[in-house]
């Protein structure tokens, strides 16, 4: 990753100005103040601290001048001729804001220049990460003759530090700064070591006074922690191994300009206490091993009183169960009468045996009929008609086709009843062989803790144990108990590694359940459809990075999270982590349900308008002969 980065120190080149009448200051020193001056009213500072080594007299004349000029300017002086290396950590790790506010400093050095600019750039190494000098704070140094290549060699990581110096003193090879009068000019840094005015400021003789901006005084405030390198503590689980964590890493470090490198605990865990000692990721922060923890790393009540989170949190978790769906093997004689409900089969059959008979009375009386025939020919032909009903279920005709046009119309609706119930079976049926069914073996917690022959089991030294095991809730402790009952024998129960415990829940004969925290993810990332979950055990648990207490990161880590949580990132991270990686069968409700009689009640309906229509047309039939009987007789 590309990160930009600049030389630490702006010089500002200065002409000695004509001495003011009311104002007591050396001619050496008066340009100086001047400039301090400027550059407080350009930053609005409200607060500064002076560092000094040089004769009272002229500290005397800068304080007085600066509260002068800035009533509401709060001055704090030190003396730091006689300070020692451990001196001056002690005073600048005493002095750093305890709110991170930013730390603002005039340097006005004759002898110590050196030496204390190298101890303060060094004592955000030995402040055990509670202090953010290289970044967090603006330096001034106000100093005589040319200090640029001394400064430059010091290679320092203060980020900001403007140098005063009356270019009068000192050799010009370029030519750039003869003539020039002016109260500040403002420089650009470039990539190189050398220093160029800006093109605006190139004219000869101009005596005029230009107003620079914050960015131009100290261009690095452009660049945030201007690549600064931070260690992050994590944890190597499913969230970094989707690169949710990488990817938030990845963001952070963009939008505040730092590197990075992730540290793992030598544990391997969150963080619990043992022997009142903080253990895993919480110990990295409370020893300041790491910078910032970023994992999925819950917030809970103990955790806040030795560490700090940036909120918003950036995903959340739930506690549950995860378990394997029981398969069901079922045998394929029996799926063949599965498509269709047992009350439509006795349906289908009352209806062919209605049918049948109302046919047989039809043919009967529409072929006058008027001698006694025996039972055994009567049933030869009732069972003829319900046999060529039969074979009208089964969408085949057999070649026969009713004279009548009364029994014509009844065979066609009843043609078209067996047209819907035979394409309804068929469809069904074609899914009911190709699917295979699960079913669960409990549907909550309740039913899980009092099924016989299943155990269950959580990660061993975890968070999710902690909660299970210090709740005051009957049914936790239930659960809680029986795992207690199990780790008499089986201790794996309380292995450390999800990975052991899913490995034994796919075993279908094991009947184990995991209590786990978020079991939708491992639902959600499989290609199956074996794996349940039960959720809401414990809910609303907050993933959210973790901080040293008075962290300088706090502040704009706050603002980066609460703008990602705005425009929306942190619901695509979201959404990323639980995509649902499982077959289209398992997202979507079975649409081939079996056909009930609610179903059939418009086929029905077919063939009573059926019915009804036929023996309209046999009555008219029926008179129709007569008449046409009547006729011949006469």
């Amino acid at each position: 990753m590309y990160f930009k980065r600049w030389r630490s120190f702006v010089f500002l080149y200065a002409t000695i100005s004509t001495i003011s009448d009311c104002c007591n200051v050396p001619d050496d020193l008066f340009s100086s103040i001047k400039h301090i001056s400027t550059i407080i009213e350009t930053l609005r500072w409200r607060n500064v601290f002076i560092f000094y080594d040089t004769d009272e007299d002229k500290l005397t004349s800068v304080v007085d001048t600066l509260r002068t000029n800035h009533g509401y300017l709060l001055v704090t002086v030190y003396d730091v001729t006689e300070m020692d290396q451990t001196s001056i950590y002690q005073l600048f790790i005493r002095i750093y804001p305890t709110d991170n506010t930013e730390f603002h400093a005039i340097l006005v050095l004759q002898n110590t220049t050196t030496h204390f600019l190298k101890t303060v750039d060094n004592v955000d190494n030995v402040s055990n990460k509670t202090t953010n000098y290289q970044t967090n704070s603006k330096w001034i140094l106000s100093t005589t003759g040319d200090p640029k290549d001394e400064m430059l060699d010091l290679k320092l990581q203060l980020k900001h530090v403007i140098v005063l110096y009356d270019y009068q003193t000192m050799i010009d090879p370029f030519g750039l700064i003869h003539g020039l009068k002016s109260v500040i000019k403002c420089l650009k840094i470039k990539s190189t070591d050398l220093l160029k005015l800006d093109d605006s400021q190139n004219t000869t003789g101009v005596d005029k006074q230009m107003k620079c901006t914050a960015t131009e005084l100290y261009p690095n405030s452009n660049f945030k922690l201007n690549g600064r390198h931070l260690l992050i503590g994590t944890a190597i689980t499913e969230f970094f191994q989707h690169k949710i964590i990488e990817n938030l890493a990845d963001i952070l470090a963009e939008q505040l300009n730092f590197t990075y490198t992730f540290v793992q605990p030598q544990d391997f865990k969150y963080g619990g206490k043992a022997n009142g000692v903080w253990q895993g990721l919480v110990g990295q922060l409370v020893r300041t091993e790491v910078d910032l923890v970023l994992a999925d790393f819950t917030i809970t009540k103990e955790r806040l009183e030795v560490i700090d989170y940036i909120l918003p949190a950036f995903s959340s978790q739930c506690l549950g169960v995860l378990y394997l769906k029981a398969v069901e093997t079922e045998s394929s004689w029996i799926k063949i009468f599965r498509p269709l409900h047992h009350i439509v089969y006795i349906c289908i059959v009352g209806t062919i045996l209605f049918v049948g008979l109302f046919l047989f009375i039809l043919q009967k009386l529409e072929t006058n009929e008027n001698g006694s025939t025996s039972f055994r020919v009567e049933f030869s032909h009732f069972a003829n008609t319900i046999i060529f009903l039969i074979s009208f279920v089964c969408v085949r005709g057999n070649g026969i086709w009713p004279n009548a046009a009364s029994t014509r119309i009844l065979v066609s609706f009843f043609w078209m009843f067996c047209v819907v119930i035979t394409g309804v079976y068929v469809g069904n049926l074609t899914a009911k062989l190709s699917e295979t069914k699960t079913r669960k073996p409990f549907n909550s917690l309740e039913e899980l803790v009092d099924l016989p022959n299943w155990k269950w089991g959580l990660n061993g030294g975890s968070l999710n144990q902690k909660y299970v095991q210090d709740s005051n809730a009957e049914l936790l402790k239930s659960l809680w108990n029986g795992i207690v009952r199990f780790n008499k024998t089986d201790p794996t129960v309380l292995h450390s590694g999800p990975e052991f415990h899913i490995n034994r829940l796919m075993k279908p004969a094991e009947k184990y359940a995991f209590i786990t925290m978020d079991p939708k993810y491992y639902v959600f990332s499989r290609n199956d459809c074996l794996l349940e979950s039960v959720e809401g055990v414990i809910s609303a648990l907050q993933l959210a990075i973790g901080i040293p207490k008075s962290s300088y990161l706090k502040a704009d880590l706050e603002r980066i999270m609460w703008k990602l949580s705005d425009n929306g990132f942190l619901k695509l991270l979201h959404d990323i982590q639980y995509k649902d990686n499982r077959p289209s069968t398992c997202k979507t409700v079975d649409k081939n349900r079996v056909m009930t009689f609610e179903d059939m009640k418009g086929v029905l309906l077919v063939i009573c308008f059926g019915i009804v229509l036929s023996v309209i047309v046999l009555v008219m039939e029926y008179f129709q002969n007569r008449l046409h009987q009547e006729y011949v007789f006469h």
